[in-house]
């Protein structure tokens, strides 16, 4: 999605800080990993939001050796404004798509509509931790008890998207068996079969060949995080 334009008083801050630093857009570029188009739309811009992506802010703070709310406070930002926004600097805005039910031991929920989505504001070392591709993970809302005591019916799950390759041995992951989506914690067996295990022991383990997990399984992500109440 195009970002939107920085408002004119952090425009005007930004190339300050090229002048002072001697720096063209083609630099600034090189230092922030940001496109040189991007810098040059900024520079040509009349209007736009207050806002620049986290990422961006940081790469340009770190360009000029300064913080995020002294960026901000330079651009005309109140102080309490740039205090509220420091506090983001840890954090991810991580998609929620609430209308999205893993059909943890219930499993009556398809995964065609993903049309509301929200964010959830989450520490970026939390999901460091897992190694995880930021970029690509998402929270999915649980429905069913399959997977107590790990996870709850109505819990929220954080799902690595990108974790779709060699399968962890043991870990839970969210998947598709051709009609629902579902989370299981996933097994390779010697056999080469895969065995599907609720870490609810009411419910019974299930094994699929390597032919049928490749013709009807679709592998979504691997689950890292979950939030919901502590009981």
């Amino acid at each position: 999605m195009e970002e939107k334009s920085p408002p004119r008083d952090v425009v005007d801050v930004i190339f300050d800080y090229m002048q002072k630093n001697n720096l063209s857009a083609a630099d600034l570029s090189r230092l922030t990993k940001i496109s040189k188009s991007t810098i040059s739309h900024w520079s040509k811009s009349q209007s736009g939001t207050r806002r620049l992506s986290q990422k961006n802010l940081e790469a340009i703070a770190k360009a000029f050796n300064i913080t995020v709310s002294e960026l901000l406070i330079n651009s005309g930002i109140s102080s309490s404004e740039a205090t509220e926004n420091s506090m983001y600097e840890k954090t991810i805005a991580i998609p929620y798509l609430q209308d999205i039910f893993v059909g943890a031991g219930m499993e009556h929920t398809n995964f065609s509509d993903y049309s509301r989505k929200s964010y959830i504001l989450y520490p970026k070392e939390l999901i460091e931790r897992h190694s995880a591709s930021v970029s690509h993970c998402y929270f999915i809302n649980v429905k069913g008890d399959s997977m107590e005591p790990t996870i709850n019916d109505g819990d929220l799950i954080l799902v690595d998207t990108s974790a779709v390759g060699e399968l962890l041995d043991g870990h839970v992951y969210a998947f598709c068996d051709g009609v629902f989506l579902r989370i299981k914690r996933l097994r390779k067996l010697l056999s080469g079969k895969c065995l599907i295990q609720s870490d609810n022991k009411n419910y019974p383990d299930e094994e699929v060949t390597a032919e049928e997990w490749e013709s009807s399984f679709n592998l979504l992500g691997r689950v890292i995080e979950r939030l919901g109440p502590v009981n």
